[in-house]
């Protein structure tokens, strides 16, 4: 048999093609491939296997095929997948008005030796009965990347050449295309032809949510009209349909909670929508690398970082060599353009990567941090530069653009904005060519003056970056306009770290010698200002090593974490690292200073890590300054 041509048909096409084939006599199987996870099983079992029920036998009218589908997914041995085939029979063989044929008995005699109450005498040894019954068979083998190691491709394919030359079955084979060189030795005995598997998406995404969540009315909804963004994502992720049901459900149990509290909050719907839209596009975000691996306890703190600052400054600061292109955060920040604000939400991370279980409460406090909501009330200010942003402005008139503009302007030269705020309240301005025909100038002192009062009562923001698409977007008079506010803002931040916050830094001295664990979440939660800026030289030394002598070996470990964590992913800080530097240089001598140390023990092998990890948060904040 010569090797068939890769055939690229959509769901329609090979529809038809199995009908063909089941409507002839054959020796061969059909080859059904396409990307890992893109719904060729969901299309078998959905829309084929249905389709191949209603067909009946050329040789019998009065008979129609009855189609099986086995996984091979940890199958590592012939006789195994055997069972399968035979597990999934048995229903049949109990009817009674179907006769077990000599050809069928005498494939899984084996099988039926093994039931209590089969007769082998009533096996019948009419030739025609074999034929018939087995050809009534339609096998459909899937997951064929997925067998057992012991199981090689020779041996099966060779299992599949016997069922479609000696027993007459039509098989049909499901696998992702990259395994199918694998087999390319042996597929040309046993398979005419190679069909790729093109799903229309949207079809495919809009029977999954129905057929998913059709007793869910309000999800199916919202889905439903958010179906673009999701499709959007799907092919971010090579439309794989498993990360995307993975996804969708994560979500709704986030929906169905956030709908009801959010309901709760004096809140206009467009905020809401926000809200929602906000979270869902995170999860998604999370959910599809999560999913297939990408995410895992070794990275958890660099996808954190990733929502900050870390590969902003990459990009806009220094060329990207070709392995640092190759690293996974540099893919995945890239993959969903994450920006100088792009939301965090640790509550949510947590959940999906299986860290804790979903508390929503925890949600709505980062949603309520995030915007400023003060007893159940959403700072003005946020919900004006939420209308502003994109896309919620396309849908606002010339003078609703217009009046929200101003009314924020006014806001802030009183200084009651934050002060991160100034630069993007510049960019809205001089979007869609200085709508309100300011004088520039002006409009640049008097928002200076307004950052000026702003810091006088802000808290530093260790988030506080530049717009990257800047230069893409604005000419270079604009550029330096907000150039010049941007790093007057960047000044005054660095101002309100170097003034240093006593009771913060107490409140974590508290949260480290108490919980190491607790310490870390407080530093992602509570206290992101202080995440990834120097802030151990405001410890006591003396007292720090007393705590960490006092630690139990679970503390211990966590700070191993911790360190080895610690600017990570930071390129460049504009702040004085010198202090920091020193300290851990004097911490890591005091922790090796006793003479017990030489003893060779557990605790001490843990302190040696916990001082490589120190010297290894010491080495990176060496290179950056370099």
């Amino acid at each position: 048999m010569k090797k068939s041509p890769q055939i690229k048909q959509g769901n329609i096409q090979i529809t038809e093609i199995i009908k063909e084939y089941l409507d002839c006599k054959t020796d061969y199987s059909i080859l059904i491939n396409g990307k890992h996870g893109i719904g060729k099983t969901y299309f078998y079992k959905e829309i084929l296997s249905p389709e191949i029920q209603n067909i009946n036998l050329p040789q019998n009218a009065a008979v129609n095929y009855k189609p099986i589908y086995i996984s091979l997914f940890g199958q590592s041995t012939i006789e195994s997948i055997n069972d399968s085939i035979f597990l999934e029979i048995y229903p049949i063989l109990k009817n009674k008005k179907l006769k077990i044929g000599f050809g069928l008995g005498k494939l899984f005699i084996k099988n039926i030796i093994k039931l209590n109450d089969t007769d082998l005498n009533d096996i019948s040894t009419n030739a025609k009965a074999e034929v018939q019954n087995l050809e009534e068979l339609v096998i459909c083998f899937d997951d064929l990347d997925r067998m057992d190691e012991a199981l090689s491709q020779k041996s099966f394919f060779g299992y599949v050449n016997t069922l479609v030359e000696n027993y007459g079955i039509k098989v049909i084979i499901i696998t992702s295309e990259e395994h199918i060189e694998l087999a390319s030795l042996f597929k040309d005995k046993v398979i005419g032809i190679n069909l790729q598997y093109t799903p229309n998406y949207n079809q495919v995404l809009n029977n999954i949510i129905n057929d998913i969540y059709k007793d869910e009315k309000e999800y199916l909804k919202f889905l439903d009209i958010n179906s673009s963004l999701i499709l959007n994502y799907l092919k971010l992720n090579n439309y794989n349909l498993r990360s995307l049901k993975f996804a969708l459900e994560k979500y709704r149990n986030i929906y169905s909670s956030l709908v009801i509290n959010l309901a709760n909050e004096k809140l206009n719907d467009k905020t809401k929508n926000h809200i929602i839209l906000s979270i869902l596009k995170f999860t998604l975000e999370i959910s599809f690398d999560y999913k297939i691996g990408n995410i895992n306890i070794t990275n958890f703190d660099v996808i954190k970082n990733l929502y900050t600052d870390s590969y902003t400054n990459l990009s806009s600061n220094k060329i990207i060599d070709l392995k640092e292109k190759e690293k996974f955060e540099f893919i995945f920040w890239k993959k969903y353009k994450l920006k100088e604000k792009s939301n965090f939400y640790n509550s949510i991370f947590n959940y999906v990567s299986g860290q804790s279980h979903l508390d929503i409460l925890k949600v709505i406090n980062e949603i309520k941090l995030e915007l400023n909501i003060y007893n159940g009330i959403i700072d003005k200010n946020e919900i004006l530069f939420i209308e502003l942003s994109y896309p919620l402005c396309l849908s606002l008139s010339d003078q609703d653009y217009k009046n929200n503009l101003n009314e924020l302007l006014e806001t802030a030269y009183k200084g009651d904005i934050k002060l991160n705020r100034y630069p993007e309240l510049l960019l809205l301005v001089l979007r869609f060519d200085n709508l309100l025909e300011l004088d520039l100038n002006s409009l640049l002192s008097k928002l200076k003056n307004g950052a000026k009062k702003s810091s006088k009562k802000s808290t530093y923001n260790n988030s506080f970056n530049r717009s990257k698409k800047i230069r893409n977007n604005f000419l270079d008079t604009d550029f330096t306009l907000y150039n010049e506010l941007f790093t007057y803002c960047k000044k005054l931040n660095d101002e309100i770290f170097d003034s240093g916050n006593d009771y913060q830094l107490k409140q974590l001295f508290n949260y480290l010698k108490d919980d190491v664990y607790n310490f870390r979440n407080q530093l992602d939660e509570s206290y992101k200002n202080y995440k990834d800026t120097p802030f151990w030289q405001n410890f006591n030394l003396d007292e720090i090593y007393k705590v960490i002598m006092n630690y139990d070996r679970n503390n211990i470990v966590h700070l191993i974490h911790y360190f080895k964590n610690r600017y990570k992913n930071i390129d460049s800080f504009t702040f004085d690292k010198l202090t920091e530097n020193e300290y851990l240089k004097e911490l890591i001598i005091k922790i090796n200073e006793p003479e017990s140390r030489n003893e060779k023990t557990i605790d001490n092998s843990l302190l040696d890590e916990l001082t490589k990890s120190i010297q290894a948060s010491i080495d990176v904040l060496i290179k950056n300054d370099n």
